[in-house]
């Protein structure tokens, strides 16, 4: 019987599409860091887009001068 794990309220499930290759290097990551392919994900997105926003936050800032 399989279990069902429920996620935290304010998370939602979702899909991607993204190379088997990508797919291997994301799984690789995970399992070496002993983590889930959901963190390592999320984590990922998280770290792009602040790393876009502050360069958007930046050029922003230079074209206002």
């Amino acid at each position: 019987m399989s279990q069902v794990l429920e996620m935290p309220k304010d998370e939602i499930q979702t899909s991607l599409r993204m190379s088997k290759d990508l797919l291997k290097r994301l799984k690789q990551y995970a399992l070496d860091n002993d983590i889930s392919l959901a963190t390592v994900v999320r984590e990922a997105c998280e770290q792009y887009l602040e790393k876009s926003f502050a360069s958007a936050t930046s050029n922003t800032r230079r074209t206002n001068e």
